[in-house]
């Protein structure tokens, strides 16, 4: 399970909220863009956090390093190959992975997300406001499962994102 981080929209706290209440409604199924059904949900949200968590973390190690993007980019993309390759994934299969996610896209979208996070935001959001991004995931996805339909569950960040802006 490969997480999605091209910019400019890449929020982790965000995502692992997200994440978070997918598990607790529970779906008997996922549908990732572009792949097949798969009913183990569990194991598929565990393995999206992890690989979320190791890319996130990856990525802001080299920028600490003082690495710019045009250094990290090649470093990922081997880096990713690498783990891709171990999971088992052949080589037609790294081709349409970086097809459906350009690896290089992924340093951009995790670079401008950590240079982002050092700015510090001091800023209360209440829960259930118009502006608390778990009340839009958990629209997203609460549409989607009373409706009795077990297809994909999108987590509309960029639509509550306006409404928040639209809201302050």
């Amino acid at each position: 399970m490969l997480p999605p981080t091209p910019p400019p929209d890449i929020d982790l706290p965000v995502w692992r909220a997200s994440l978070a209440r997918l598990r607790e409604l529970k779906p008997v199924a996922l549908y990732p863009t572009h792949f097949d059904r798969f009913d183990d949900v569990e194991e598929h949200l565990d393995a999206l956090e992890v690989e979320l968590s190791a890319w996130a973390g990856w990525v802001k190690a080299r920028m600490e390093e003082g690495k710019d993007e045009a250094a990290i980019v090649p470093e990922f993309v081997a880096w990713l190959t690498g783990r891709l390759r171990e999971a088992g994934v052949s080589e037609e299969g790294l081709v349409e992975y970086g097809y459906a996610l350009p690896f290089a896209m992924n340093v951009t979208g995790l670079m401008r997300y950590w240079k982002n996070a050092r700015a510090p935001r001091a800023q209360h959001v209440p829960a259930g406001s118009p502006r608390d991004s778990s009340r839009c995931a958990q629209g997203a996805a609460e549409a989607r499962t009373r409706s009795g339909s077990t297809a994909r569950i999108p987590l509309r960040r960029r639509r509550c994102r306006r409404e928040a802006r639209r809201s302050a």
